[in-house]
């Protein structure tokens, strides 16, 4: 039904992320359903992957299947939908044909008025000269090779490729969670040996990882718990917590990036995926940290949170933080990178 082929005594963790979804497909059609329900079903996916999805719904479709497909990609409602229906805070603001559905139009009906995701190119300003973070010849067997360039301060380095081309891996040994197999990483001036974790991000080194939930987040835990568990060092007086000050931070920095919770004691699980994301980079800000990684930042989140992240991230820059910004999407990195790798 579905037209693919693949190994039925495969393990599903050694699948990549489009057998995985097809996998997830091929599960739900087993019960014959009369409407299937995706929800998401490309964030994780390259364009090319996307496009094979999209066309194995599109199949399903012609075979009689209703099909509600959930999605914040733009580019792909003129080929996956026949009609769109828009949804913000939970109330319907219209319905359209996909020939009706025109970018700005579906923009202003999601975030209450007309505007783009990206609108005029952003002014970050001009990094300094200072070199905060400079990496020569680094390789990892397999993922990456002879990788080489140079992060100055209050600059926003952004890196292209597609899922699968070694951005995420590269991001891995810069934050210590995996190792290079050469190379060279030096943070301020200061040769960084057997790089781990914790070395990072006591150098000012933070990530805002390509999966928020599995990686970034601990989702049965509080909004506080969270936005706390890279800074405990801020409020740790003689062994014990400071759970004042804790609570202090907390609230500060859900007010300076507009995180929507009902509260920080709220459950992380509780809050949309633009805000789950929020929680990570403010992860990043209380810990202080300079050098903040951003993998994807923006996807799987709805066009209004785009557009808070990318705020964010230049409000980061104003503050002379530094930032590392990989993206499969070309237009968001004219947009907010000042230079390119």
């Amino acid at each position: 039904m579905l037209g693919q082929t693949m190994e039925l005594d495969k393990l599903v963790g050694e699948l990549n992320v489009a057998d995985q979804q097809i996998v997830e497909i091929a599960k739900a059609l087993s019960t014959k359903p009369k409407l299937l329900i995706l929800d998401e079903p490309t964030s994780s996916l390259s364009k090319e992957e996307g496009e094979i999805l999209i066309k194995l719904v599109r199949n399903l479709a012609g075979q009689g299947l209703a099909i509600i497909y959930i999605s914040h990609r733009m580019d792909e409602i003129p080929h996956v939908a026949d009609t769109l229906t828009i949804l913000r805070d939970g109330k319907v603001t219209g319905s359209l044909t996909a020939a009706e559905a025109k970018t700005e139009t579906v923009v202003s009906l999601m975030i209450s008025k007309d505007a783009s995701v990206h609108g005029q190119k952003q002014d970050m300003g001009m990094p300094e000269k200072e070199v905060v973070l400079s990496v020569n010849g680094l390789s990892r067997n397999k993922k990456f090779r002879d990788v080489s360039f140079e992060l100055h301060k209050g600059e926003v380095l952004g890196f292209a490729g597609l899922v699968g081309s070694g951005r995420t891996e590269l991001l891995e040994c810069l934050f210590g969670s995996a190792q290079a197999d050469s190379g060279a990483i030096t943070v301020n001036g200061r040769d960084i040996v057997n790089p781990s974790i914790r070395k990072m991000i006591a150098q000012g080194i933070g990530l805002v990882p390509e999966d928020r939930r599995t990686q970034g987040l601990v989702l049965p835990l509080t909004v506080e718990d969270n936005l706390v568990m890279a800074s405990y060092h801020r409020f740790i007086h003689h062994g014990f917590v400071d759970l004042t000050q804790a609570k202090m931070l907390s609230e500060d920095v859900i007010d300076k990036i507009s995180i929507k919770t009902a509260g920080t004691r709220e459950m992380t699980k509780n809050l949309s995926g633009g805000n789950q994301q929020k929680i990570v980079i403010g992860k990043w800000i209380n810990a202080q940290t300079d050098i903040i990684l951003f993998d994807e930042p923006t996807r799987g989140i709805d066009i209004n949170a785009k557009k808070q992240i990318y705020g964010i991230v230049a409000d980061l820059v104003k503050q002379g933080k530094s930032i590392i910004f990989v993206s499969s999407e070309m237009e968001e990195l004219f947009h907010y990178a000042i230079g390119y790798a």
